[in-house]
């Protein structure tokens, strides 16, 4: 993803599987600083998944700045992913940070 404001949210997704009888497989990850391999933890999954748009929500913890969706299906077809849902850098909570120079 872009950058996460760092704070803790619940992010939220569809998902469906090509077929309704083959399973897709799938983890989510985090990182708190950027999105190459090494920086990601694993948050949760593998989540089995099939046919039907389901939506998904999941809570990243407090300081995390990337999320990724890894699709780790064996001899399946295609993970559908839509309407991605967090809140970015740009639109931190009003509550997030107070000002430090008030004056």
């Amino acid at each position: 993803t872009p950058t996460l404001y760092g704070g803790p949210q619940t992010i939220s997704f569809h998902a469906k599987a090509l077929l309704e009888d083959v399973a897709e497989l799938f983890e989510i990850w985090t990182s708190e600083t950027g999105t190459d391999r090494k920086d990601l933890r694993l948050l949760t999954g593998p989540v089995e998944h099939y046919s039907d748009w389901t939506p998904f929500f999941f809570t990243v913890p407090d300081g995390m700045r990337h999320v990724a969706v890894r699709c780790t299906s064996d001899y399946a077809f295609m993970l559908m992913i839509d309407n991605f849902s967090y809140t970015p850098a740009s639109d931190r909570p009003a509550d997030c940070c107070p000002p430090t120079h008030i004056r």
